[in-house]
């Protein structure tokens, strides 16, 4: 018998003599089936992305749509998106947005603005600055609808809140992930 065995069971026959009992293989098997489990959640955890920067909206604004035309046919009406802080919005969208829209100077202009739930009419002469736009659930479709009284001018725009960071984010996140993955884990 090799010295490895023997002192294998006297190891054994002192920790019956001490009234300890070995833990079963099956009692074995499962805690470390279940620190396995463990460290696979903790590798999945770490690869999703963290929940506040799914869940941060961001206001994308299309194109205005002319719906009547002023004299010459020639749209004045100007409608831009502004952060409200005055800084460059992140990536392209706008967390607390103000519509500036802009006509003739002398013209009349009336806004209405429709965001989900919120509602609002702006009236102004030249220039018409919103209050701030409330945030919205990602998917929440708006429009501005911009008017000059004077010409009769009028156009439209259409809104979406959608998730900042979106696609770009996720596969950078992911990228970063898997390069800390062990090979053959998914």
């Amino acid at each position: 018998m090799t010295r490895d065995r023997q002192a294998s069971r006297d190891r054994a026959k002192g920790a019956a003599a001490r009234g300890e009992r070995a833990p079963p293989r099956a009692q074995v098997a499962q805690q470390r089936e279940a620190e396995e489990n463990r460290a696979r959640q903790r590798r999945e955890a770490a690869a999703k992305p963290p929940p506040e920067q799914a869940k941060r909206p961001g206001l994308k604004l299309s194109k205005p749509v002319v719906k009547s035309a002023g004299a010459n046919a020639v749209s004045r009406i100007v409608v831009e998106l502004q952060e409200a802080s005055g800084e460059t919005p992140t990536d392209g969208l706008y967390q607390f947005p103000v519509y500036v829209v802009t006509t003739h100077p002398d013209h009349d202009l009336e806004v209405e603005i429709e965001d989900g739930a919120y509602r609002d009419a702006c009236k102004g002469t030249g220039t018409v600055r919103t209050a701030i736009i409330p945030a919205q659930a990602v998917g929440t479709k708006g429009y501005l609808r911009a008017r000059d009284l004077t010409t009769g001018e009028e156009i439209e725009c259409t809104s979406e809140w959608v998730s900042i960071g979106g696609a770009l984010l996720r596969w950078l996140w992911n990228l970063i992930a898997g390069l800390f993955r062990r090979p053959g884990a998914r």
